[in-house]
């Protein structure tokens, strides 16, 4: 950030609908683990299943802890990375439209990923809680 920038809004994606992940992610590794100890699936296809499940429950919390949405008085940036961060941003003054786009149960849950449009291209800002209201409070900087 730049010394004069103003912080506006800060969020992170919202794990609020990834229990059904998490959940998925609990039975592939217990069915993974099962195979192994009661030897009802292959040796790589228990080992694999199990990987798989451990993925499913690590990546949500990662992607959560590791990725934040800064949205300034000069631009709106996404900042994601565990070891490396990365920075992708988006002046304000470029910004043309906002949308709220809702998949799945997202709109139960009141999450959406929010894409910034300019000519130069899009940014996105997925699985933000309240997407409408940091798509008014980006819009009011416009």
């Amino acid at each position: 950030m730049a010394p004069n920038e103003l912080k506006i809004l800060v969020v992170s994606p919202s794990g609020k609908n990834w229990a059904v992940l998490i959940g998925l992610g609990f039975l592939v590794a217990l069915t993974g683990v099962l195979g192994m100890v009661l030897d009802f699936l292959p040796m790589p296809t228990a080992l694999g299943a199990t990987a798989a499940g451990v993925a499913f429950l690590i990546w949500p919390a990662m992607n959560m802890a590791n990725t934040e949405y800064v949205v300034t008085d000069l631009r709106v940036a996404v900042v994601s990375g565990i070891f490396v961060k990365s920075e992708s941003s988006m002046a304000i003054a470029q910004v043309k439209e906002v949308r709220v786009v809702q998949r799945g149960l997202q709109s139960a849950f009141d999450i959406g990923d929010l894409e910034l449009l300019s000519p130069s291209g899009t940014l996105r800002l997925a699985w933000v809680e309240e997407p409408e209201k940091v798509r008014e409070k980006i819009l009011s900087l416009v």
